[in-house]
């Protein structure tokens, strides 16, 4: 649930298991809590949450859509599935807010319905979808995979996504 690195690399060595196929199975076996809680919760997110991480299950955003004729920012979350709204000068990982730091690459075949983007100071990336309505939550990893040349393009030019939030999930289950 709170995809903790060290714990998952700890119970792999206890298990005997690659710490790479532990972590996913994991995350695959959070999911539908996580996506249960999602649901329940998604109407007591803000409108606007000032942070890249979500508001519900503090996870790094799948991706963001610029959603609607006014092309709102909003991010999501591949494991609960929630949405919230950000400025659009913004780097979700860093919260750089230098229009000179920020920037995207568009892909020439995809005009600006696909585009990643980037940060020159903390070399994170995003991918952007262009929408009119809000993808669901179930089709999330599917809009990820389809757009995995969008992941190539970028860590071909040296970006990357951080692995853990900065926010610490605390979870009880009872």
């Amino acid at each position: 649930m709170r995809q903790d690195s060290w714990e998952l690399a700890a119970a792999a060595d206890r298990a005997g298991v690659e710490q790479g196929s532990l972590t996913s199975v994991a995350h695959l076996a959070a999911l539908p809590l996580l996506q249960s809680c999602g649901r329940l919760l998604a109407d007591q997110v803000p409108r606007h949450w000032p942070h890249g991480y979500c508001p519900i299950c503090a996870s790094w955003p799948i991706l963001a859509e610029r959603r609607g004729l006014d092309r709102s920012r909003r991010l999501r979350c591949g494991r609960c599935g929630v949405e919230w709204e950000v400025e659009w000068l913004f780097c979700v990982y860093c919260s750089e807010r230098e229009h000179e730091q920020l920037g995207s690459l568009v892909p020439d075949d995809t005009g600006e319905t696909l585009k990643v983007e980037t940060c020159a100071s903390c070399r994170g990336y995003l991918k952007s979808i262009a929408t009119l309505q809000a993808i669901p939550p179930f089709e999330l990893f599917l809009r990820d995979l389809e757009t995995v040349e969008l992941d190539l393009i970028a860590l071909e030019r040296g970006y990357g996504r951080p692995g853990e939030s900065p926010s610490r999930l605390k979870v009880r289950l009872t």
